[in-house]
């Protein structure tokens, strides 16, 4: 896509910074999908106030993390650290790309003809720092020309507010005021909500459909927690206990320790937007994956089938595991190393547990497959479509062992 074009399109695109598709369902919509009919005010009914960015935190829990992780390494949670935050940003990306990177000329449309490229063409020679930057830069520009249409949501801790919805945005008028001084910038339209709804969080991020696989992850995780919270009573240490924040959403990835509770799968497919149980196994596991390589995955925005394509292939060996995911990251114009990414320790100092084979050589695999299959058939689009998925993949592995043995035997 051209530059003139995605200037174009920043008129169809909502203040959550995606483009909204004709039919996209309403917040309402996903909301009833997952509670049912609901005697429940639209929050688009709530009065907004105009509140100091100042006053405003993010949710430590959000699914979604705006800043990269060698970014967000910058910065201590100090609001006012923001600003300089940005800039240690903006030199990353000049470094990356070998040449100057002016956020004002950006903000001010000085630079788009030639930079402003679209994120998803892949030709685009845009590095994961620059591309991550420009993402919150283009809704910044359509704040900044537009206005916000979609105020965010807090909720009170005292004198402070955490954000339940719209964290980008909030990053957008901080990134706003910074570059601009404009004080305009200096208060975001906000809806004061009870508390946060971590539900309703998910109703957001499905609506929007803008979280990567280990966001998505981290949403299961939060969501799985709340049901077992609810349910078994069962208790969780908080997320600022942990060094790292993947040791927060792990506290859930065993799937026999902590079960679903029953009835619960439907409320979760519809709240995270997957369409069988199998996504919802997948993307579980990938709490069990190294910080190093949930951090690469994070910033690179991996789909799903990566990670598990990465963890087959390590077999077990978390090691070799890593190793892997550098080497894409680095074939990806990543420049990372080992010494750069975060540990895999946490202050609770959890024994983690090696990695198990799960893939189509296991025999938990295979009675997975089986059990799959035995809950297919007519009326069971679900069901069905989850032992398909499965099967297709058994399909893909046995070709891969049949081509190997073919060319031991020298064949053609």
């Amino acid at each position: 896509m051209s530059s003139r074009n995605r200037r174009a399109n920043l008129e169809a695109i909502d203040q959550f910074g995606d483009a909204e598709p004709a039919m996209s369902p309403s917040l309402r919509d996903v909301d009833e999908a997952i509670f049912g009919s609901l005697n429940l005010p639209e929050l688009q009914h709530l009065t907004a106030t105009s509140m100091s960015i100042a006053n405003i935190r993010p949710h430590l829990a959000q699914p979604r993390r705006v800043l990269p992780t060698r970014i967000r390494r910058e910065w201590t949670g100090d609001v006012a650290q923001l600003g300089d935050v940005f800039d240690v940003w903006a030199e990353e990306v000049a470094q990356e790309r070998g040449r100057v990177f002016d956020v004002r000329m950006y903000l001010n449309h000085v630079m788009l003809p030639d930079e402003f490229e679209a994120q998803e063409d892949h030709a685009a020679p845009h590095g994961p720092l620059e591309a991550s930057f420009l993402d919150l830069l283009e809704l910044a520009i359509s704040i900044k020309d537009q206005g916000l249409m979609n105020p965010i949501t807090v909720a009170a801790q005292g004198k402070i507010y955490t954000v339940e919805t719209g964290e980008r945005r909030w990053f957008a008028y901080h990134l706003l005021y910074h570059y601009t001084g404009d004080k305009k910038f200096a208060t975001i339209p906000a809806r004061i909500v009870p508390q946060v709804d971590v539900w309703r969080q998910a109703t957001e991020n499905t609506a929007r459909q803008n979280l990567n696989a280990v966001g998505r992850a981290r949403q299961l995780a939060i969501l799985i927690m709340d049901l077992l919270k609810t349910e078994r009573e069962a208790q969780f240490s908080a997320v600022s206990e942990f060094q790292h924040e993947q040791g927060y959403y792990a506290q859930v990835e065993d799937g026999m320790d902590m079960r679903i509770p029953r009835n619960s799968a439907d409320k979760l497919l519809a709240a995270t937007g997957f369409k069988t149980k199998e996504q919802l196994r997948q993307h579980r596991a990938l709490l069990r994956l190294p910080v190093r390589v949930w951090e690469l995955a994070d910033d690179l925005n991996w789909p799903e089938r990566v990670m598990r394509d990465m963890t087959y292939e390590a077999q077990g060996d978390e090691d070799k595991l890593i190793r892997l995911a550098l080497q894409r990251a680095q074939e990806e114009g990543y420049n990372v190393t080992t010494g750069t990414l975060s540990p895999d320790t946490n202050n609770k100092s959890r024994k983690r547990k090696p990695i198990k084979n799960t893939g189509p050589n296991s025999a938990v695999y295979y009675a997975e497959f089986v059990k799959l299959l035995g809950k297919a058939g007519h009326g069971k689009p679900n069901e069905t479509q989850a032992a398909l998925e499965r099967l297709i993949e058994l399909q893909h592995w046995l070709e891969e062992q049949q081509n190997q043995l073919q060319r031991f035997l020298g064949s053609k």
